[in-house]
């Protein structure tokens, strides 16, 4: 599986299926009804045999506190459990590691089982709830 990376968000060729994972996580209730990324973030991604992307994730490396961030990721529904995320996260991963970062991080909703499941399944643990009252 090859994992293809593109140095930003904007123009990319994940563009698309980013932004349309990210309503439906809106639309599950599963993300904030905010931006947490910018069209400057990196991206990496995997296609399909038809050039069809069918994974992908956005992610940033703040230098200054050596801390790589996923902000989104997602795999398409029927290319799920046969290893993309995974391929994603540890080309991040890489990256990171070759940049100097000493961490990496990633924000999931406390309902999307599946992702925390996969999180926890490619080594990484859960260090802090966000609360949140609407008023």
């Amino acid at each position: 599986m090859i994992v293809k990376t593109e140095p930003t968000f904007a123009h990319s060729k994940a563009f698309i299926f980013v932004m349309d994972h990210f309503v439906k996580l809106l639309k599950a209730g599963m993300a904030e009804q905010e931006l947490c990324f910018h069209n400057a973030v990196q991206v990496a991604y995997v296609e399909d045999e038809d050039g069809d992307v069918i994974g992908a994730a956005i992610f940033d490396l703040d230098k200054t506190k050596r801390q790589a961030w996923i902000y989104l990721a997602a795999v398409a529904a029927d290319h799920r459990s046969q290893g993309i995320y995974s391929a994603i996260y540890r080309k991040i991963e890489d990256i990171a590691r070759n940049e100097g970062m000493k961490g990496l991080g990633s924000n999931v909703n406390v309902r999307n089982a599946p992702m925390l499941a996969t999180a926890e399944k490619n080594g990484r643990q859960l260090i802090a709830y966000r609360v949140k009252k609407a008023l």
